[in-house]
Order: structure tokens, then sequence, then C-alpha cells
């Protein structure tokens, strides 16, 4: 499977991107194909988003002395694109082995990004999201709360 680097940097605004995040111990796979038959989405794995630059290690990891100056982290992604409606949606592991993507959301385990005009209340979301058997708590988060947002975009 194939990554995507990282490289933006701009300023979201809070319509553009809605963020949830998700308490969970289960497999990114149980856990989109769970979304998938509750909120008929139809996620995939895509690949991984990668960072690979020592510039954001201080930022984003938990790192250990022994790290090397420039390393490579995967975190497991599933993307769902509704052409129909014009949203597209991402489910990200926030944590992957001792490293975490939003060190600000360190308390959740994945991360829905919505992109685009998305018709669902936020509530809504969050109802169906908290009644799935592997969700311990769903939350939306403001992008107000995310230090580095340009990383809301370089996957993108």
């Amino acid at each position: 499977m194939s990554g995507r680097s990282v490289i933006k940097e701009r300023k979201l605004e809070e319509n553009e991107v809605k963020i949830f995040g998700i308490v969970s111990n289960s497999p990114i796979h149980k856990l989109a194909w769970l979304i998938n038959n509750k909120l008929e989405w139809n996620l995939e794995r895509i690949g991984d988003l990668v960072i690979e630059d020592d510039r954001y290690k201080k930022i984003l990891f938990n790192l250990n002395p022994e790290t090397p100056e420039r390393f490579t982290c995967r975190f497991p992604i599933c993307s769902f694109v509704n052409e129909g409606d014009k949203y597209d949606i991402d489910l990200i592991k926030n944590k992957s082995d001792s490293n975490i993507f939003f060190q600000e959301l360190k308390n959740f385990d994945y991360l829905i990004l919505i992109h685009g005009v998305f018709n669902y209340l936020p509530i809504y979301l969050l109802n169906e999201l908290k009644s799935l058997p592997l969700i311990q708590l769903a939350a939306e988060i403001s992008i107000k709360k995310i230090k580095d947002q340009s990383l809301l975009l370089s996957y993108k």
C-alpha cells in the first residue's frame, strides 16, 4: 500500500472540516466495517498516512533518544468519497506504536475527518458512533484544538 507524504501549510476554517475523536482498541479494519454497516458508508483502507520528516518529530511524537534523525512513521487510513453529496471521510488511526499523530488529541485512538458539505448533524453522527459496541467514546472536536492544522491538509 502506498503512503502519502506530509507537506502543506495553511489555516483551516471551522466549516471546512469536521473532526470526531474515537476511543476504541479495535483494529482499523473492524472499526471501519462497523461504521460502514451502521452509517451506510464505504470506508476502505487506502494505505498509510506517512510522516517522513524530522521537523515534525518534536511536535508529534513521544520519542526516545535513540530515534534516528530522519524516520518514517505510518498511520493507517481508511477513506470514503461521497461524490453525490460532495464530501469525503477519512478514518485515521491517531496512534501508531508509541507515536501519536495529533499530540493534542492523544486521548483518542482514531479520528474521523470530514471534508466538504456534510449533511448529517454532528449529534446524529455522535449518537450513531456511540451506539457501536467497539466504541467506548466518541466526541466532536473543534478545529481550534489542533495546533498544526497543516497536517489536516497534508494527506489530501
